[in-house]
C-alpha cells in the first residue's frame, strides 16, 4: 500500500435507512430510481487504500452487496449493471455483537482478523488517566487553534479520581464529554480573557464535574440499610445522604466520613463523598 493511500471512515448508522446507506457506500448510477444520479461511493474513493465500516450492522439488506466485492472484488453501484474492479481492504467494527448481525458468509470473510475492545469500565485507571490527559492536551490545542487562547490545564487529584472513577454508559465519549463541560466550567469566558499571549492555567475540581454527565454508582441502588427503626428502611443513596449530612454537621471531613462508612460495611470513596457534599452543598 502506497504511502498516499486513502483512508476512509464512515459511520453507517448515521445514515436515516439502509438504503441511504448503501448509496453513500456503494454509490449509485443515474436512471436506476426516481432522481437517482451517477454518484461515487466512499468505496470508490477508497479504492487502493482502506474503509473503515462503523456501526457495520446498519447495512441491513445491502450487506450481500459488501459481500460480492470482498469475493470477487468488483464493486457494483446501486442499480448499476456494470461492475468496477475495486482494491481496498475492508475494516468493519460494531457496539453489536456483528457476529449476530451479520451474514454467516459475510462474517467469515471480515472475521479473519478480530479485535475486541472492552467497555470502558473494564479499563484499567492507568488506561483511563492517559486518556485525560490526551482530552486536555486536545482540549488546548483547539482552544489555541480558534480563540489563540494559551491555556495550561491540571485536574486535582479528587477530580481526577472522581472523572476516573465514574460510570460512562456511552463509554469514550461520554467520558470524553464529561472531562469537556468539567474544563468549560473551569475556565474563563472567552471574553473575559484580556491578554491571550500569557499561559492561562486552569484547574478543574470537583465543584466543576457536571452532576448530570458523571453518574455515581459505587452503591447497589437495590441494597438497603435499616435506620433507626427495624420498621424503617430507606434506599442506599438516602441512607449514605443521611450519614453524610449527619458526619459532616458533626464537623467530619470526606475521608474521615468515607472511613466511618466503611467500618460499617460500606465502601463508598472519599472523593465520591465529596462529590455527595457538593451535590448536597455542604462542601464548606
Amino acid at each position: 500500500m502506497r504511502n498516499d493511500a486513502p483512508f476512509i471512515d464512515v459511520n453507517c448508522g448515521q445514515f436515516t435507512n439502509p438504503d441511504i446507506a448503501a448509496i453513500e457506500i456503494f454509490g449509485s448510477e443515474k436512471g436506476s430510481f426516481t432522481g437517482a444520479i451517477d454518484k461515487q461511493g466512499l468505496l470508490e474513493l477508497a479504492d487502493e487504500g482502506i474503509i473503515f465500516l462503523d456501526e457495520a450492522h446498519a447495512l441491513g439488506p445491502h450487506q450481500t452487496m459488501l459481500l460480492k466485492i470482498i469475493e470477487e472484488g468488483v464493486l457494483r453501484r446501486v442499480g448499476g449493471r456494470t461492475g468496477k474492479k475495486l482494491n481496498v481492504i475492508i475494516i468493519a467494527a460494531s457496539t453489536k455483537d456483528l457476529q449476530k448481525e451479520l451474514m454467516p458468509e459475510l462474517y467469515q470473510r471480515l472475521a479473519k482478523y478480530t479485535l475486541h475492545l472492552e467497555p470502558l469500565r473494564n479499563r484499567p485507571n492507568e488506561e483511563k488517566q492517559a486518556m485525560l490527559q490526551v482530552f486536555l492536551k486536545q482540549y488546548e490545542e483547539s482552544s489555541k487553534k480558534i480563540y489563540g487562547i494559551n491555556l495550561k490545564l491540571s485536574v486535582t487529584p479528587s477530580a481526577t479520581d472522581m472523572l476516573i472513577s465514574s460510570n460512562y454508559p456511552r463509554n469514550i465519549r461520554q467520558f470524553r464529554d464529561a472531562v469537556n463541560a468539567s474544563v468549560d466550567a473551569a475556565a474563563p469566558p472567552i471574553f473575559n480573557v484580556v491578554d491571550q499571549s500569557t499561559p492561562l492555567n486552569v484547574v478543574v475540581d470537583n465543584q466543576h464535574i457536571p452532576q448530570d454527565i458523571v453518574v455515581n454508582i459505587s452503591c447497589p441502588p437495590t441494597s438497603t440499610y435499616k435506620i433507626s427503626s427495624p420498621q424503617k428502611h430507606f434506599s442506599s443513596n438516602q441512607y449514605i445522604d443521611k450519614k453524610i449530612v449527619a458526619l459532616r454537621t458533626q464537623g467530619y471531613g470526606p475521608r474521615k466520613i468515607a472511613n466511618i462508612l466503611r467500618s460499617e460495611g460500606i465502601n463508598v470513596e472519599y472523593y465520591h463523598i465529596t462529590y455527595r457534599l457538593t451535590k448536597l452543598n455542604l462542601d464548606h
